[in-house]
């Protein structure tokens, strides 16, 4: 009676640690190039914050910050010079330094001062096939409201992977 016990409980655990094993590593990896805009404090920022709210998810791997810098060098890009956002050529290089990063999407964003206020432009692209994902904009003139636009980027990219990995929601 104790071997099945001890059996069970073996399997049992067997199979929970497989189980495991296949979510951790089915998360999908994101790649966050820093922003762009007139103020590189401000990119810097803005990238970081995204990458951390997408890391506290737990649902993707994030790879951003000197990570990303390194791949961008190593690619033969200036680390400033990719390109004006939105560009082909930006585009481009951000998709090309993701796939480095072994990641199956990319964040490019892009803040600006027009008038009073900022507007943050966030696009979201599927490294395999180079489509928008996901992708918005808006105006703000206090940081509250851009913690708030950064976080519904968030739960799209979530909500898009989660329905991507499952064709039958």
């Amino acid at each position: 009676m104790k071997k099945i016990i001890i059996l069970s409980l073996v399997s049992i655990l067997c199979f929970s640690g497989a189980l495991f094993a296949q979510y951790g590593s089915s998360k999908k990896t994101v790649a966050i190039i820093n922003f762009q805009g007139p103020q590189e404090s401000d990119n810097v920022a803005l990238a970081n914050m995204f990458a951390t709210r997408l890391a506290n998810k737990r649902l993707f791997k994030v790879v951003s910050g000197r990570s990303i810098d390194s791949l961008i060098l190593q690619k033969g890009y200036e680390k400033d010079a990719l390109g004006s956002f939105g560009t082909s050529r930006y585009e481009s290089a951000a998709i090309e330094i993701a796939k480095a990063a072994k990641a199956e999407y990319v964040v490019l964003g892009n803040i600006n001062k027009l008038g009073n206020q900022y507007k943050l432009v966030i696009k979201i692209l599927n490294v395999t096939n180079n489509e928008i994902v996901t992708g918005d904009d808006q105006n703000f003139s206090i940081i509250e409201d851009v913690e708030t636009f950064i976080d519904e980027m968030c739960d799209k990219l979530s909500y898009y992977a989660s329905q991507s990995a499952n064709p039958y929601n």
